[in-house]
């Protein structure tokens, strides 16, 4: 019963019937990395048939923002076998693809040779949707301009999550990563409240996208608390919340919410599969590795990779004391924290008062103390109620 659901927890899952042949596996291995990494040098070199690879799987959320796509799109039935269901330049209605979210479909599929141009129609698009002025998303969207807004950061980061697995951290990514920035720094700056934001990112079911979006708003709050609100600054700090988790794409299907409130203690979690732990305790360093060349997030790259240290040096990966953090990253930890254990929860003035307060035990050290004050003043007399500094 354990492996009822083997193929729908994740889309790379396959087994073999027996009697199985070692190329059987060999080839499926290959088809993954393919899929999976095609950017990376060593990949690129696999000798692979050319019925070996053939689709790339795409979230169905990228679909329900056109009417019409510059590829073929498929529907997976099996291992294996797939049936066309848009076709390439078509006009559809998005009740076509409605009807397989009611029935929790999740991806679909598109030629690996459309991946690259099929991307950048969606960063295009995700980069107009985040440039159009926030009064005009009131009379487009049908939504309030806050809701509309929200919504297209959230989307931006999940497309960014999404292609950077696949292609690398490329310049059309890098421009949608600092206009998502913008936009977000944007919205803050109109927002007497971060309660209205904390309510809209904690509802939805993409925690993931909408945990990174949260540990962005925290971060540039309390940053504003401070006195810390210089351009550059609130661009670090939003930039790394943006892009912390990027490589944790690769498991975003196993990782539950639940899950992200006990990253700290990951290690001692026995509920969370081996493979999905390793991935989790090593995805600052994997992330760092995808973000430190990308010469436009300069000195984000170390705010990212450490992200989940603590004061006390139980972190990870470096173990490095609350002395040894930089102010600037103990501000980010802080924030990324507060977003992770809050984002399980309902925001109200109890769970707010108990989670500051498990914070003022464990974060009063080293660099973590003017920071903290920062937090604290976001949720006690801040931007939480929208009263005055």
């Amino acid at each position: 019963s354990e492996l009822n659901h083997f193929l729908k927890d994740n889309p790379y899952n396959a087994y073999f019937a027996k009697p199985f042949s070692l190329s059987a596996v060999v080839a499926k291995i290959k088809q993954t990395l393919v899929e999976l990494y095609p950017h990376l040098e060593i990949v690129k070199g696999l000798e692979l048939k050319s019925n070996e690879v053939k689709y790339s799987r795409v979230r169905i959320v990228h679909f329900l923002h056109f009417n019409t796509v510059n590829c073929d799109v498929y529907l997976r039935l099996s291992e294996g076998k797939f049936v066309k269901i848009l076709n390439k330049d078509e006009l559809f209605s998005k009740e076509v693809l409605r009807k397989y979210t009611r029935k929790e479909v999740e991806y679909l599929y598109i030629e690996q040779t459309s991946f690259e141009n099929f991307s950048k129609m969606v960063l295009d698009y995700c980069k107009r949707s985040l440039e159009i002025d926030m009064c005009c998303l009131d009379a487009l969207s049908g939504t309030s301009s806050l809701d509309a807004k929200v919504d297209a950061q959230v989307w931006g980061i999940s497309s960014i999550f999404e292609i950077a697995n696949k292609l690398g951290l490329d310049p059309r990514m890098v421009e949608l990563t600092t206009v998502i920035c913008n936009s977000t720094l944007d919205v803050l700056r109109n927002q007497s409240s971060i309660k209205g934001l904390l309510e809209k990112l904690i509802k939805s079911d993409n925690f993931l996208y909408q945990h990174s979006l949260l540990s962005v708003y925290i971060a540039s709050a309390a940053a504003t608390e401070m006195g810390w609100d210089e351009r550059s600054t609130m661009e670090k700090l939003a930039t790394a919340g943006i892009l912390h988790d990027l490589s944790l794409e690769r498991v975003s299907d196993s990782i539950k919410p639940e899950n992200l409130e006990q990253f700290d203690i990951i290690s001692d979690d026995q509920t969370i599969d081996r493979r999905v732990k390793k991935i989790i305790m090593n995805h600052p360093l994997d992330t760092y590795a995808m973000v430190k060349n990308a010469t436009a997030f300069q000195d984000v790259d170390n705010i990212i990779l450490h992200h989940h240290e603590l004061p006390n040096g139980e972190g990870f990966p470096h173990k490095l004391s609350a002395s040894q953090i930089p102010p600037l990253t103990c501000l980010f930890i802080l924030a990324e924290t507060f977003a992770r254990k809050i984002i399980t929860k309902e925001i109200n003035d109890d769970v707010v008062r108990e989670l500051l307060l498990s914070f003022k035990k464990d974060y009063k050290q080293g660099n973590f103390r003017k920071p903290l004050e920062g937090l604290l003043s976001v949720f006690n007399h801040g931007r939480m109620t929208g009263s005055a500094r």
